[in-house]
């Protein structure tokens, strides 16, 4: 049963979304102060202040220097983030997730080859240099993840952009724990993938980036479709 503090702090959920809409507030457009707000919606100030909290977390209220709380985003920065411990939870959802991420990225190929900018072409060869430099799996994982954030993001699309940690932040972090995922290919030739992708999406060619990408990911699917090494990593996570 609900108490009485939760159905308030749904309702001012629910009241600040439409608050927003109704007056169809844009990115950088500032909120009322709180107790302003507050007595708008005929809400506490302190129930006010955890229903703006909510909103927060998902990057969409942000507090700006001499103007109080604005508009950050209209899109969730990360909305799967408070299902992340279930997901890891789950010794079925990694396979699922390779799957996800598959499809984010090879079907995001036409649109980064379209519009990635030259500057964000250029960080995209810093990371694999910076990759190819470190000293350790620790390093080379979080440039790993870095890149692939940068390559998502060159697509401008800032719904893609919201759906970017789930088959990131939770893959590398499963990663990084996992073994048998963190050591699928040498890193030569992990290096070699990066560079090519890179070059595929330099020649502006969305099919062989599609192609490039789809087979980067090929060892995942192999792994998952072995059923020792599948129950491998689930010890791995386990332990």
């Amino acid at each position: 049963m609900k108490t009485k503090k939760h159905s308030t702090l749904e309702y001012a959920i629910v009241a600040i979304r439409n608050y927003i809409l109704d007056n169809e507030l844009q990115v950088g457009d500032p909120l009322p102060p709180e107790m302003e707000l507050a007595q708008r919606l005929g809400i506490s100030r302190n129930i006010i202040r955890e229903a703006t909290r909510h909103y927060r977390t998902l990057g969409i209220i942000r507090s700006k220097t001499r103007t109080g709380a604005v508009i950050g985003r209209l899109l969730p920065e990360n909305p799967f983030n408070d299902f992340m411990p279930f997901f890891a939870a789950s010794e079925e959802l990694l396979p699922k997730l390779v799957e996800v991420r598959v499809l984010l990225e090879v079907g995001a190929a036409e649109f980064i080859a379209a519009n990635i900018t030259n500057e964000e072409l250029d960080g995209l060869d810093e990371i694999c240099r910076q990759r190819e430099e470190s000293p350790t799996e620790e390093e080379r994982l979080e440039f790993d993840r870095h890149f692939h954030v940068a390559l998502l993001k060159g697509a401008h699309n800032p719904l893609l952009d919201s759906l970017i940690p789930l088959v990131t932040d939770f893959f590398f972090k499963y990663k990084n724990i996992n073994k048998l995922l963190r050591n699928v290919k040498p890193a030569i030739e992990s290096n070699l993938d990066h560079r090519q992708i890179v070059e595929m999406v330099r020649l502006r060619d969305s099919a062989l980036l599609a192609q490039r990408l789809r087979d980067h990911n090929q060892v995942y699917f192999e792994m998952f479709n072995d059923p020792s090494l599948a129950r491998e990593t689930g010890k791995s996570e386990k332990n």
